[in-house]
C-alpha cells in the first residue's frame, strides 16, 4: 500500500514539476 501511495504522489509531483519547472 505504501509503495502504491508513494508512486501516485510521485507521479503527480513529477507531472507538476515538469509542467512548472
Amino acid at each position: 500500500m505504501v509503495a502504491i501511495a508513494t508512486a501516485g504522489g510521485f507521479s503527480r509531483n513529477f507531472s507538476a514539476g515538469k509542467t512548472k519547472p
